[in-house]
């Protein structure tokens, strides 16, 4: 079973995609998938950093481990995409997301923030 670990900005749970029940149905199933044992959600807050400077500035950023262990980064920009091998900037790619989780949420708040978006009730 493959481990996937996620986070995501605050604002693309507040960001309105489609209608009410599109939105809904979206943050369920996102809590449902946060909720599996393989699964790691992270929130980062929109207050997350002295300033609103925290480390998820940059954008998207998608670390991959291939099954021979080795790992790449993976960007997706404007429709364009992008395939990092060289291991001096994979490595660096890796140290900016660990900032990125060091300023998240933990996962069990993480659910609570999605499920509040969801407007489930605990």
């Amino acid at each position: 079973m493959c481990e996937i670990e996620l986070v995501l900005d605050e604002s693309v749970l507040k960001r309105p995609f489609g209608n009410a029940e599109v939105m809904r149905e979206q943050l369920e199933y996102l809590a449902e998938c946060a909720r599996r044992r393989n699964v790691n959600l992270q929130v980062l807050p929109t207050d997350a950093g002295p300033g609103g400077g925290y480390a998820g500035a940059r954008g998207e950023l998608n670390i991959v481990e291939t099954p021979a262990h080795d790992r790449v980064t993976f960007l997706e920009i404007q429709g364009e995409s992008l395939l990092i091998t060289d291991r001096t900037k994979v490595s660096t790619h890796r140290q900016r997301y660990a900032k990125i989780r060091a300023q998240a949420l933990d996962p069990r708040r993480s659910l609570g923030v999605v499920e509040e978006s969801a407007g489930v009730r605990r």
